[in-house]
């Protein structure tokens, strides 16, 4: 059995263990918690472990909750440009910044973690140039790749690490047209006209 408190009551069904916290922002997992889960993975290794958060959801697979030792606390925290660190708000401006952890464990190694996120998406957007954004501790990013779900509202993305992640908006830049290739095709379809003209002149005199 599973308590994650005296409130909280995951539902498992369906290959699945289930917290669903959507009031709150993050869970504290205690070290029984996890040994119970633990033990379940003896009976179906395929087992996933879902938090349903205020935030977003995390799902999570057996090697990446492998990583969890007890005491953890899963979260995912909207952050406010106020709390951003700088390196970051100078590159996302007034993109949505999400803090996602779950305890000390930031690198999962070969665990999976689907990550899904809410987002508006906002007037004249297209669904397909939303990305994903991956910081490291430096400010700098990866981008992730991401499915938007119009129906749910949600992005959602694979990662094996947490740190902070944006919602971001790339239209796919046209491929610019090279002057000089524009120019040579223009001379080779003169040479071409011409030739062929020449060509039917010397036919007409020929006959």
């Amino acid at each position: 059995a599973f308590s994650a408190s005296p409130i909280v009551e995951p539902e498992v069904a369906d290959g699945k263990v289930v917290f669903d916290v959507n009031e709150l922002e993050g869970i504290t997992l205690s070290t029984k918690i996890i040994q119970d889960i633990e033990a379940s993975f003896q009976d179906n290794e395929g087992l996933k472990i879902v938090f349903e958060l205020n935030g977003g959801i995390i799902e999570l697979d057996k090697k990446a909750f492998d990583m969890l030792e007890g005491d953890e606390l899963i979260s995912i925290i909207n952050v406010p440009t106020s709390n951003m660190p700088g390196t970051i708000l100078n590159k996302v401006q007034d993109r949505p910044v999400f803090d996602i952890s779950m305890g000390d464990v930031h690198n999962f190694g070969g665990g999976k973690l689907s990550i899904s996120l809410h987002y508006d998406l906002k007037e004249n957007e297209d669904a397909d140039n939303i990305r994903i954004w991956h910081f490291d501790n430096e400010g700098n990013h990866t981008v992730t790749r991401c499915t938007y779900d119009l129906d749910s509202e949600t992005v959602t993305f694979m990662v094996n690490s947490l740190s902070y992640f944006s919602i971001m908006y790339e239209e796919d830049e046209e491929p610019e047209t090279s002057s000089f290739g524009s120019t040579i095709y223009v001379i080779l379809s003169i040479v071409m006209i011409m030739a062929l003209f020449g060509a039917i002149m010397m036919y007409s005199k020929k006959s």
